[in-house]
């Protein structure tokens, strides 16, 4: 049976397991400001969990098999984070090298007027 700061405990994991799934299923989709959204709403869970009184949850069986679920939506969020972050400096990149302010001698004759 468990205490009320062990359900407490048991109840923010379990939300942030949620979370952890949804924000999987968002860079599936590239719903990128939603999913920062639900980093914050994650952010705030752990913070919430580090403020609850000490407790045996995290060791309990039940939290345990959560936590073997949600470290490999964690890899997979962080492979999938680089990526679209590589994607994304590739993108700007490549947005760069056609914005022709930045070349001397080219495109200046266009931008100075005569």
């Amino acid at each position: 049976m468990l205490n009320e700061t062990e359900e407490k405990a048991a109840e923010l994991w379990h939300k942030y397991f949620a979370v952890t799934q949804d924000m999987v299923k968002l860079l599936d989709r590239e719903d990128f400001d939603l999913f920062m959204d639900l980093v914050e709403q994650r952010d705030r869970l752990i913070n919430l969990m580090r403020e609850l009184p000490a407790n045996d949850y995290r060791q309990s069986d039940e939290c345990q098999e959560l936590i073997g679920k949600i470290k490999p939506l964690d890899m997979q969020l962080i492979y999938r984070a680089k990526t679209w972050l590589n994607k994304s400096r590739h993108t700007t990149s490549a947005v760069r090298s056609y914005d022709l302010r930045t070349h001397s001698g080219i495109g200046g004759i266009v931008n100075k007027g005569y």
